[in-house]
């Protein structure tokens, strides 16, 4: 429903090796995460899912900060860091056996 919107970013799809990697990435990738996410999911209960849930944009935030060598804005990092704390909270809580 975007392609409409993003016309300047189409160089990508001018050629065969674009467009099949568009595809690969858009679907074979994406798709078999998800799926092996969900999968994973129903072996979990609430909690660590929602933990898990939590933890995933932290993650793709770190990733993005040291690969990518993305710069975090000032809000970003603070939320980050307290997403952070609270998931080593939980941590230490349930390993005290207060969870």
């Amino acid at each position: 429903m975007l392609l409409p919107f993003s016309w300047q970013g189409m160089g990508a799809l001018t050629n065969s090796s674009g467009i099949a990697f568009v595809l690969w990435v858009g679907l074979a990738a994406t798709t078999a995460a998800y799926v092996l996410f969900g999968r994973g999911l129903t072996h979990l209960t609430a909690g660590t899912v929602a933990t898990l849930n939590l933890a995933e944009p932290l993650v793709a935030t770190a990733l993005g900060v040291v690969i990518l060598k993305e710069v975090l804005a000032g809000w970003s990092a603070v939320g980050s860091l307290l997403i952070a704390s609270a998931l080593a909270l939980l941590a230490w809580a349930t390993l005290k056996g207060k969870v």
